[in-house]
């Protein structure tokens, strides 16, 4: 199928890649870490809201048994501790840059393979239009593999984001937990914390992240392959039909250079979380 045959509700040709592949290997995590919290609030009281007591210090995302034996304010900030740390190494697993940047976090192999389809989508553009598309193979150029790393490096940071701003809302959550409070009702309150901010996330990293990767390495392809020289500007093509958003759409078959996409001037997608749109090879009179 030719790649405008195929620009319909999915132009990238990425949205079960998105649902089914990278925002599982996300949400995984951040269910991991609800698990855990519920067992440790509700079956263990590690908070000891009804005064129980055991001992265990945690391992990976595992559940705490118990705070210790100070008062409230002191078993509230352990467990602030705790869920930090379940977040970092279980839900993040923080490394540093240089090795994100040589692909060594989980999260490359879905930036690769977003990145890929990028550069795939542009190669059938290119070929569509009868040109002779040079370097086909994936990340065959310095360009391309330097916008691989820098994808790697902004896929990690949002993904610690999210992490961050999870145990921020759990430490929030945990603060207004009122006395007398349910087992139940406080694990609820704190595993729903979980779910409004990590799993929401989670998904608009595996979208967003994924469109980004995908119009970086479209943009490296046809800039490699002359299309700022010969076609000078790309098209924002939007998935065109009732969904699209009041946000897209009036960029919709709009022209823009790739210089101007490559100095933040025109419309790149994704222009806001889950947005669909691509770019197409266009000219100053499409």
């Amino acid at each position: 199928m030719s790649t405008t045959a195929s620009l319909a509700a999915d132009p990238s040709g990425t949205w079960t890649f998105k649902e089914q592949t990278y925002r599982p290997a996300l949400t995984t995590r951040f269910r991991a870490l609800k698990g855990a919290i519920r067992t440790t609030v509700e079956t263990n009281d590690a908070l000891r809201l009804s005064e129980a007591q055991a001992n265990l210090a945690p391992e990976d995302i595992t559940p705490r048994e118990d705070f210790g034996t100070g008062d409230r304010a002191d078993r509230e900030a352990a467990f602030q501790r705790w869920a930090e740390l379940m977040a970092t190494t279980g839900v993040l697993e923080s490394l540093p840059k240089a090795r994100v940047l040589d692909g060594q976090h989980f999260t490359a192999d879905y930036v690769r393979e977003a990145a890929r389809r990028g550069e795939l989508f542009a190669i059938d553009a290119l070929r569509e239009q009868g040109r002779s598309v040079e370097q086909t193979e994936p990340f065959a150029t310095d360009q391309r593999e330097e916008t691989l790393r820098r994808l790697r490096l902004r896929n990690y940071r949002a993904v610690e984001k999210a992490t961050d701003a999870t145990t921020g809302e759990l430490g929030r959550v945990l603060s207004e937990l009122g006395a007398g409070i349910t087992l139940r009702d406080a694990a609820n309150r704190l595993t729903t914390a979980v779910d409004e901010t990590g799993l929401q996330r989670a998904r608009a990293i595996a979208h967003t992240e994924t469109q980004h990767a995908f119009t970086q390495t479209t943009l490296d392809v046809y800039e490699e392959n002359g299309v700022e020289s010969v076609t000078p500007y790309a098209r924002y093509q939007t998935a065109g039909d009732s969904r699209v958003c009041p946000q897209c759409a009036p960029h919709h078959g709009e022209t823009y250079s790739i210089a101007e996409y490559r100095a933040g001037t025109a419309p790149s997608p994704p222009l806001h979380p889950l947005c669909r749109c691509v770019l197409l090879i266009g000219s100053a009179q499409s």
